[in-house]
């Protein structure tokens, strides 16, 4: 049978076990909280870069587009300009 000293010594060791039961189920429980938002982030992070992906696609596209709109516009303030010579040309013939 065990001494009354060592009942109490006893005691104390489980009570001492428990307490540290307890922590490492706190630590667990926020060790899977953390994962889970870990996770989370990962996925969200995934999204941005797929989204970024295709912003920086649609960007360049709409760059060659303005290229090419730019390049057409050019060309018809050149022909404007050709066309409104031949009318001056034309008008300063007719009023000579």
């Amino acid at each position: 049978m065990a001494t009354e000293p060592d009942h109490r010594l006893l005691s104390t060791a489980e009570r001492r076990f428990d307490s540290a039961l307890t922590r490492l189920d706190g630590s667990l429980s926020l060790l899977t909280r953390r994962l889970k938002a870990l996770a989370k982030a990962e996925t969200d992070l995934r999204a941005v870069a797929s989204d970024r992906n295709r912003l920086v696609g649609d960007l360049d596209k709409a760059s060659v587009r303005a290229k090419a709109l730019d390049d057409g516009a050019g060309e018809v303030a050149r022909r404007l300009v050709k066309v409104m010579e031949e009318v001056r040309g034309v008008l300063d013939k007719g009023s000579v």
